[in-house]
């Protein structure tokens, strides 16, 4: 461990300079993606008073910088503490100005921008909740680091303070910019979700930290106590829960959607660090260890990425029309992300973003175990990761979870390297599975114990008939914007074999699979029923299948992944 993290050269060096060498703009804003050598395509004034590629700026390189600016702020400051020097500070600074300028769009609504234009001043309509938050979380991190001088400390302050202030008359709701209609909003921190919980208790309890005003220390108690929209518990009662409140509720997605987790984990442990009264502290200390254990498996995913080519051309983006509400950005922008991904963009997102961020989450937990697997995925990624080949710059993630990990004391840990992968959950001895990606979490089962499709994700509310006695093998839904992956296994006794396929974009998996007559149904949710066709196949005993890819797709997405029934042929 000494060896690999050498602190003369601080071993996040090669990281921060790849960072600041090609993914920092002009503005001090961080952005969201580069190519090779840097080039970036920013979009003009023009493109966003169109609202392109959409309103909200999504795909572009500016989508993202007033949430990633302000995460990397805080990770900064904890370097400043580490050692600081005249560059870091000067960085630092940089990054801090960078957030001023986009509250500084729109005057009179606690609007922050997403980026800017080249001009410096022309920035996309629609903000959100996870761009405003970690502004708030960096610039208090910035106000508490005694980096500002006492000038910029005092405009900096007026600015949280007048963002902070707009935000509670407007009831918490995130407001648009010009363009939409006046008074639309795009989500809020009042609802029932563990995401927004904090956030709203942050900036209340940062303004009593920061102002001493007591306005804002009744404000924050009051809420802590305050029952969320559509909640059945108090708002301090749903921060203990975690991440894994929404997991369960809101989208299964977003158990491998942690990115959008860390400022809120980040703001918890802020909470618990300025709390004085014991039992919430014991509640904010509670949810640090329940997201850090909901994201836990996500830090063994690290080896799974594999550097791939990624476009960077969001002008090639289709279906662009006015969009007049942010609904309508949203569902634009929704439609658009099938032909952004790609199977390079995908390992970058699933398989570099979400352990690095999941690192990053772990570190502010007390659990050692969680710290020890969270810096054996940082180690991994110095291995596998060359920052210099990176597309987005969501790497800056594990680079503050190395900050992160000096500041709480957990570097000194002994790495812990995660169990040997199995390739799927259950699978028979008669079935080879070796050749089953293990990111695609495989699971074999009795089909008399009714599986699910998708694994958890959807029930089966109707199936044939000759599907009784099959073992069923089924995999993760996985990103709906990607072809589902194909891949074999072998089987050492014969066996009918049954290939469940959703019907969406008039896909058929074709020879040696036979359609049938029969149907299999399941609900994606309790208003609706999908029915798949199911194909055939005979195989002898030493056969090897291909589950094929589903490359079917809709406006959205592609075809559900394939489920497969195999039914043994009966020894004698």
């Amino acid at each position: 461990m000494a060896a690999l993290w050498g602190q003369s050269p601080n071993p996040m060096d090669p990281w921060h300079r790849a960072l600041w060498g090609r993914f920092m703009g002009v503005d001090g804003v961080l952005l969201d993606y580069a190519g090779p050598s840097g080039e970036v395509d920013l979009p003009t004034p023009e493109d966003c008073r169109l609202g392109k590629p959409n309103a909200l700026a999504w795909w572009s390189p500016i989508e993202n910088g007033a949430f990633f600016t302000g995460l990397y702020l805080a990770g900064l400051c904890r370097r400043h503490e580490q050692g600081s020097n005249a560059q870091d500070r000067e960085r630092a600074r940089v990054l801090a100005r960078g957030l001023l300028s986009l509250a500084r769009t729109r005057s009179d609504s606690g609007f922050i921008a997403r980026g800017l234009a080249p001009d410096g001043m022309a920035f996309h309509t629609v903000t959100s909740s996870d761009q405003i938050a970690p502004w708030f979380y960096g610039l208090w991190r910035y106000l508490r680091s005694g980096l500002p001088h006492a000038d910029e400390r005092v405009e900096i302050l007026g600015v949280f303070r007048k963002t902070a202030d707009d935000l509670y008359r407007g009831g918490w709701q995130i407001p648009t910019g010009p363009g939409m209609p006046a008074g639309s909003t795009f989500g809020n921190w009042v609802w029932k979700d563990f995401r927004g919980a904090p956030r709203l208790l942050f900036v209340c309890r940062a303004m009593a930290d920061l102002t001493g005003d007591p306005v804002w220390e009744d404000r924050y108690r009051r809420y802590c106590a305050e029952t969320p929209l559509r909640a059945l518990t108090n708002r301090l009662a749903v921060i203990a829960e975690g991440m894994g409140r929404d997991v369960r509720g809101e989208d299964p997605a977003l158990a491998e959607n942690c990115w959008v987790y860390v400022v809120s984990q980040a703001m918890v442990a802020a909470l618990l660090e300025m709390e004085t009264d014991s039992a919430t502290a014991q509640a904010y200390r509670k949810s640090l260890e329940a997201t850090a254990a909901q994201v836990y498996p996500l830090l063994a995913d690290i080896r799974f990425f594999r550097s791939l080519p990624v476009s960077v051309d969001w002008r090639s983006l289709k279906y662009w029309k006015v969009q007049a509400s942010p609904k309508e950005a949203e569902a634009l922008a929704a439609r658009q992300y099938i032909d952004w991904m790609s199977p390079g963009r995908m390992h970058e997102t699933r398989f570099m973003r979400e352990p690095l961020c999941a690192a990053w989450i772990s570190m502010f937990a007390t659990n050692a175990e969680y710290r020890r697997r969270a810096l054996w995925t940082l180690g991994t990624a110095r291995a596998l990761l060359n920052p210099e080949k990176l597309t987005t710059s969501l790497f800056f993630a594990g680079e503050c979870a190395w900050y992160e990990a000096v500041a709480r004391g957990a570097s000194s840990l002994t790495p812990s390297a995660p169990p040997v992968v199995a390739h799927s959950e259950g699978a028979p001895d008669w079935v080879d599975d070796r050749e089953i990606p293990p990111w695609l979490g495989a699971r074999f089962s009795h089909w008399s114990s009714r599986p699910t499709r998708c694994r958890d994700k959807f029930a089966v509310v109707g199936a044939p008939g000759s599907f009784e006695g099959a073992v069923y093998l089924s995999v993760k839904r996985g990103l709906s914007t990607l072809a589902s992956t194909p891949f074999q296994i072998t089987l050492s006794r014969g066996a009918k074999a049954f290939l469940v396929v959703h019907q969406m974009g008039g896909y058929a998996p074709g020879a040696p699979w036979i359609p049938t007559t029969e149907t299999l149904s399941w609900c994606p949710n309790p208003q609706t029923t999908n029915i798949d066709r199911v194909y055939e196949n005979d195989l002898a005993a030493g056969s090897t299948v291909t589950i094929p890819s589903h490359t079917g797709r809709g406006e959205t997405s592609y075809g559900i992944p394939h489920g497969l029934a195999l039914v043994p042929n009966i020894q004698k």
